[in-house]
C-alpha cells in the first residue's frame, strides 16, 4: 500500500524531522568529502612528503581510481548475498586500513594502500543510496535522496579544498589523517542513521 501513497514534493525541514534524516545527510556529505579529498591531494602528497617524481605519482594516484572501479564492480556481485548495511561496513573498514597503510607504509606498501582506500570506496555511495527507501519508506525516499545528494556534492566542493586552506598550518603529511578523520565521522553518521531508524520501526 505504501508505494500508492502520495509522492509529492516534501519540505526540507519534514524530511530532516524524520528519525536518522540528518546522520543519513551528513553521512554522504562526509563520504563525498573523503572521497574527493583522496583523489585530489594524493599525487601533492606523494611529491611533497614522499618525495615520489611528479610523472611518477600521477600514475600512482590513478591506482585510486581503478580501485574505485573494482569496488564497485565486485561491490554489484556480492549485493546478490550481502545486504547493504554489510557492503558499507566492509567498505569502511576496507578504506580505513587502506589509509592506515597510506600513512604509515613506504613504496610496495603505500600503492596498495592507496588501492585499498579506493576498492573500500567502491561499495560505499551505491550501498547508501540502496538503503534510503528501506529507511525512509517509499513516500520520503525520493525527497530524501535529493538532500543526501546535494550533502554529497557540498561535501565534496568544500572539504576537498578546505585541506589546501589548513595544509600550511598542518603540512602536507598531515593529509592521511585529515581524510581518516573524514572516513570517521562518516562512520558515525552511518551507524547513528541505523540506530535512529532502528529505535523508530514499530
Amino acid at each position: 500500500a505504501e508505494v500508492h501513497e502520495n509522492r509529492a514534493a516534501m519540505p526540507i525541514r519534514v524530511l530532516l524531522r524524520l528519525p536518522g534524516a540528518p546522520f543519513a545527510c551528513f553521512a554522504f556529505f562526509t563520504y563525498c568529502a573523503a572521497e574527493f579529498a583522496t583523489g585530489l591531494w594524493a599525487s601533492t602528497y606523494f611529491v611533497s612528503v614522499r618525495g615520489v617524481a611528479p610523472d611518477t605519482a600521477a600514475s600512482w594516484a590513478s591506482l585510486y581510481y581503478l580501485g574505485i572501479a573494482l569496488g564497485r564492480l565486485a561491490s554489484g556481485f556480492a549485493a546478490l548475498r550481502l545486504k547493504s548495511r554489510t557492503l558499507v561496513r566492509v567498505g569502511q573498514g576496507a578504506a580505513l586500513a587502506g589509509l592506515l597503510a597510506v600513512a604509515l607504509l613506504p613504496g610496495a606498501g603505500l600503492l596498495a594502500g592507496l588501492l585499498l582506500v579506493g576498492v573500500g570506496c567502491g561499495p560505499i555511495f551505491p550501498s547508501l543510496a540502496d538503503q534510503t527507501p528501506q529507511f525512509f519508506g517509499a513516500r520520503y525516499s525520493q525527497g530524501m535522496m535529493g538532500i543526501q545528494l546535494a550533502s554529497a556534492y557540498l561535501g565534496g566542493s568544500l572539504m576537498a579544498p578546505l585541506f589546501g586552506w589548513i595544509s600550511p598550518v598542518l603540512g602536507l603529511q598531515s593529509w592521511p589523517f585529515y581524510l581518516l578523520a573524514l572516513s570517521i565521522l562518516m562512520i558515525f553518521s552511518t551507524e547513528r542513521t541505523h540506530r535512529a531508524v532502528r529505535r523508530a520501526a514499530p
